[in-house]
């Protein structure tokens, strides 16, 4: 719905960087899920792959945003393709 600002977007990305950089998650359960932004258009999409693409480079694969109507396929695409 795009309703979070950019700010607030990255500060939970930022949130979520310093919870991978702490290997809880990997130590409890052996992976680390993936974030996926669902937007509704590609102008909100773009904001966010820059929000994202500010991030540190070693974790900007821990996010990935796509359209409303292409969460399906993203979600069952090989990890390797998302992005």
């Amino acid at each position: 719905m795009a309703s979070e600002s950019l700010p607030t977007i990255e500060r939970k990305c930022l949130t979520y960087v310093g919870y991978w950089r702490s290997g809880i998650e990997q130590r409890e359960q052996g992976v680390f899920p993936l974030v996926l932004w669902l937007v509704p258009n590609e102008e909100r999409q773009r904001k966010l792959k820059e929000v994202i693409d500010g991030l540190v480079a070693e974790a900007r694969h821990l996010f990935a945003v796509a359209l409303h109507g292409e969460g399906p396929t993203v979600l069952t695409a090989p990890v390797e393709a998302v992005g």
